[in-house]
């Protein structure tokens, strides 16, 4: 089934599933990270949780947008409610900065507080099995962003990929830190996370932005549909693209 197949139903039921997914993911991981962290005491655990639980919000503002976006049009939106995503895109980019400026508190405090970690393996059992899960999950947004062009679940997958190099990156500081008594090694991939997630919030706002204010095509893509139009033999010219 490609894109142009797809009707507005198949449309509607695959929205729904990713964001419920998303929802679930959410509260799952927040309940493993929550376990993982009241039994190590790791300020490392501590951190992706506070992460989970920004995901959580996020996850739960999209679940609400997309299910009042494919809302039929009415008297008062006669053009429909699609723009919902694109007000929640700009939500979710205000969650992630502000869980990039909490990481960045908590790379700051382990500089200057260096921590040896505690219960390594249960702590990285957890990270673990936390990354499978949200793998899972954006190669199921991206496929369904892919079928639908749902900028919310564009913007929600790529919130989750940041938090895998988050996860990936509080795993090998666990091993590192854990192991080798490399204490520094949990602030340096917190610091490189938190880049990435501020990139993702600036990606994900000029996506939302450009929706709601309408933005004009690029001139590239402009003259393709009108070489397009053009190259059908009935037609003699066209104005006010």
């Amino acid at each position: 089934m490609n894109n142009n197949s797809m009707t507005k139903e198949q449309s509607e039921i695959l929205l729904k599933r990713a964001t419920t997914a998303s929802v679930a993911v959410a509260v799952t991981l927040i309940g493993l990270k929550t376990w993982g962290y009241i039994e190590s005491g790791s300020v490392a655990i501590f951190g992706t949780l506070l992460d989970s639980v920004m995901d959580s919000l996020s996850s739960i503002i999209i679940f609400i947008a997309v299910r009042f976006s494919i809302t039929p049009a009415d008297d008062n939106h006669r053009f429909g409610h699609g723009k919902a995503e694109a007000i929640a895109g700009l939500l979710q980019a205000f969650i992630i900065t502000v869980t990039s400026l909490l990481l960045i508190y908590e790379v700051y405090d382990k500089i200057k507080n260096p921590q040896k970690i505690g219960q390594t393996d249960l702590g990285i059992g957890i990270i673990v099995v936390s990354i499978i899960l949200t793998v899972l999950l954006v190669l199921y947004q991206r496929f369904v962003a892919n079928k639908t062009k749902s900028i919310a679940i564009e913007a929600d997958g790529m919130h989750y990929t940041g938090d895998i190099l988050l996860n990936t990156g509080v795993a090998v500081s666990l091993v590192l830190g854990g192991y080798f008594n490399m204490v520094y090694a949990d602030p340096i991939f917190g610091a490189i996370a938190c880049v990435y997630l501020l990139h993702s919030a600036r990606e994900v706002f000029n996506a939302s932005t450009d929706v709601l204010m309408d933005k004009e095509m690029e001139e590239e893509e402009k003259e393709n549909i009108i070489s397009i139009i053009k190259s059908h033999e009935r037609v003699i010219d066209i104005h006010e693209l």
